[in-house]
């Protein structure tokens, strides 16, 4: 926390997750990479404190980057899921009980991919979801 009211948090994941040996049914030798598994992915968040008409607030944003990776083992069908970045803003109040936020979620409305199909049957992406506003209460007890 550089000061009172600001919070940093940052995040970063490195990984080299392969096979350690054959899978023949999957069609996989040791050394292949795990589908669907980036080798590098990181996020950042701050976040800023604040009086707002005399109750607690805050507004943060956050950024995820998710690297490249593959669908499937096989070299010569697999396909590569590009890499992306997502970022977020929000805005709250805090009421006693009640908190209230106004959201932006994918703020640049990136198409992040995050899963393929590709067999005979059928052919599919799975994506990140769209741009997206917001507005969320929620009440404790």
């Amino acid at each position: 926390r550089p000061t009172d009211r600001l919070t940093l948090n940052l995040a970063a994941q490195i990984s080299d997750a392969e096979l350690k040996e054959d899978v023949p049914s999957l069609d996989a030798q040791a050394g292949d990479r795990l589908p669907g598994t980036p080798r590098f992915s990181a996020s950042a968040v701050v976040s800023y404190d604040f009086n707002a008409f005399g109750r607690d607030a805050y507004i943060d944003g956050s950024y995820l980057y998710v690297g490249e990776s593959y669908d499937v083992f096989d070299p010569d069908t697999r396909m590569k899921l590009p890499s992306f970045g997502l970022a977020n803003l929000r805005v709250g109040v805090v009421d006693g009980p009640w908190s209230f936020v106004v959201f932006v979620e994918n703020v640049f409305d990136e198409r992040g991919v995050t899963g393929l199909e590709n067999d005979i049957i059928r052919q599919a992406v799975t994506a990140t979801p769209p741009r997206t506003f917001g507005l969320s209460a929620r009440r404790t007890f």
